[in-house]
């Protein structure tokens, strides 16, 4: 039916537009252009409601992949935590290495000496 209608618009010789209306009546003519921007409007929406709903789509992809996100960073934190006490202990576990084999040295070398 809007083909129909489109085709009637469209067409020069048919003359339905606002201003060739007014000729005719002044109520004729703002139900031409009502009728006109009706078509125009369907047209026009029937082309943008898919990239709105495509956009709606892509919004809420991303909102999840920012939850996503947001996971993953909160297990690299506690990682992180876990990682920085880990060195500690591996730290403090070489400096009591060290010092027991320095008393192992001082032990050895009282040893050696007697």
């Amino acid at each position: 039916m809007l083909d129909q209608v489109n085709k009637i618009i469209q067409d020069p010789s048919k003359k339905y537009n606002e201003e060739d209306m007014k000729g005719q009546s002044f109520a004729a003519s703002k139900l031409c252009a009502w009728s006109t921007n009706i078509v125009t409007f369907n047209r026009i929406y029937k082309e943008v409601r898919p990239l709105q709903l495509a956009k709606d789509k892509a919004v809420e992809d991303l909102d999840n992949a920012m939850k996503e996100l947001f996971k993953v960073k909160e297990e690299v934190r506690k990682l992180n935590e876990k990682v920085d006490t880990l060195k500690k202990q591996l730290e403090g576990a070489q400096e009591q290495k060290r010092l027991v084999e320095e008393d192992a040295k001082k032990c050895q070398d009282k040893l050696t000496a007697a």
